[in-house]
């Protein structure tokens, strides 16, 4: 408890002299002495306490944090909401894109989808069976065709038809531990020179194509198979242009009222009733009377006997369009076509910078020179 000091004041007051008195003082050493105010006297000193005003103050701070939370859980609710318009506004115009896709493929023609198609969509990576046929007299044209195919570094199964004895031999000797099917023909050419166009024997030759594709099929129980001459020089993959849905798929050589005149020298096969109907009917004509195959076959094709997708011309070009007329911009397969004999064809694709057969292949070996 505390102590105030003793105080035993005696003022004493001489009548006679008018002074005060001595005042004596005691004061109780263990005691405590209660501070005071400042600038004021130990008895002017105020108690600490709480604040009359307390009550407004808890009321006012109570309402300023109620506000400054409901504007936080504000701000979420409004962040929430527009990720929720983001996410469907997106949603929205993918579909209305998809749609639109959708619409634009279906009114435009087969060749001019078999352009865009590739473009817009993801690359088709299906792997196809490709068959090429080879003879003595165009050798040299398939180690050019081999030499770009092979920089493509395909995933597709390469089947070679050799059309002679000696061809057979030659391609066992120069591609030891090939990466390709090697075929020999039922029939030997007797010949170890390039036929010249339009005789009896190209004739000939060219009449086996139909049955040389069919037999091809159906000793590997293949589904479909792309059909490519060696005078081809292929600079991109053409398996994104091969779509579904269709029976054939080939390149053109022109166009007559607006009508195509389909190449037979690069024509993706698919195993269905109406394909294998038109290779039997082509073959039995081309057997009857050897002939060159490609107008027996744009008859067929006008008959409407299969459904058939035109290749666009500006990716796979004939010979006329990129060698003649420079159409070289996009192109992905070109054809030497158009060009008679198989030196007219190796100096066009020399002057073209397409022509990558070092020297003359003997038994596995290059001469240079």
């Amino acid at each position: 408890m505390r102590q105030s000091p003793l105080v035993n004041a005696a003022a004493a007051h001489d009548k006679d002299t008018g002074t005060v008195g001595h005042a004596e003082v005691d004061v109780d050493t263990d005691a405590e002495v209660e501070p005071c105010a400042p600038g004021g006297s130990q008895s002017t000193a105020k108690k600490r306490g709480r604040s009359a005003n307390w009550l407004p103050c808890e009321v006012v701070a109570a309402f300023l944090a109620r506000q400054y939370i409901r504007s936080g859980s504000c701000s979420m609710r409004r962040l929430k909401s527009r990720r929720s318009a983001f996410r469907t506004t997106w949603k929205f115009y993918f579909a209305l894109a998809s749609v639109s896709y959708i619409v634009l493929l279906a009114s435009l023609s087969p060749t001019r989808r078999a352009t865009l198609a590739p473009r817009l969509t993801a690359r088709n990576k299906t792997c196809w069976p490709i068959m090429v046929t080879v003879s003595s007299g165009v050798e040299d044209l398939f180690h050019n065709w081999m030499y770009w195919y092979n920089r493509l570094k395909p995933c597709h199964r390469l089947y070679v038809h050799a059309e002679d004895s000696r061809i057979h031999r030659s391609l066992q000797v120069i591609y030891d531990n090939h990466n390709f099917v090697l075929l020999s023909s039922e029939e030997d050419l007797h010949t170890n020179r390039g036929l010249r166009y339009g005789t009896i024997e190209y004739k000939s030759l060219m009449s086996r194509r139909p049955r040389d594709v069919m037999n091809v099929m159906k000793r590997f129980n293949l589904t479909k198979i792309l059909f490519t001459d060696v005078d081809t020089v292929w600079l991109s993959d053409p398996a994104p242009f091969l779509l579904p849905g269709y029976d054939m798929i080939a390149s053109v050589d022109a166009f007559t009222h607006q009508t195509p005149y389909f190449c037979g020298g690069f024509v993706a096969y698919m195993s269905t009733e109406r394909t294998w109907e038109l290779l039997q009917a082509w073959s039995k004509e081309l057997q009857i009377q050897p002939q060159h195959n490609q107008p027996v076959l744009n008859k067929f094709i006008a008959q409407g006997r299969v459904q058939i997708l035109a290749l666009p011309s500006a990716q796979f070009p004939s010979g006329r369009l990129y060698f003649h007329q420079q159409r070289k911009d996009h192109a992905v397969v070109v054809h030497a076509n158009f060009l008679q004999g198989t030196e007219a064809k190796t100096q066009e694709l020399k002057r073209s910078l397409l022509w990558h057969v070092p020297g003359r292949y003997d038994h596995g070996k290059i001469n240079n020179g």
